[in-house]
């Protein structure tokens, strides 16, 4: 026998999914927050490309503890 598929009206499908995509912002989000302040940066000192790529290289590890951490640790509590 095949499992049901999800109720698509299921206010807890509707969370999960949401949750789901939360997690994509994890990633970004740190990457151009601080890219682009380290764009603004080295515009402001002239001392492009160095403060640019500090702040992405930072934004793309903040953005990964982020998402492995919400991946560890979901906030309804199943693991």
């Amino acid at each position: 026998m095949a499992p049901e598929p999800p109720d698509k009206d299921d206010p807890s499908t509707l969370a999960r999914a949401l949750q789901q995509s939360q997690m994509g912002l994890l990633l970004v989000a740190p990457v151009l927050g601080l890219g682009g302040i380290g764009w603004l940066l080295d515009r402001h000192f002239s001392t492009q490309p160095w403060i640019t790529l500090a702040g992405l290289v930072l934004g793309i590890v903040g953005g990964m503890v982020n998402f492995i951490h919400a991946a560890l640790h979901p906030p309804d509590g199943s693991q």
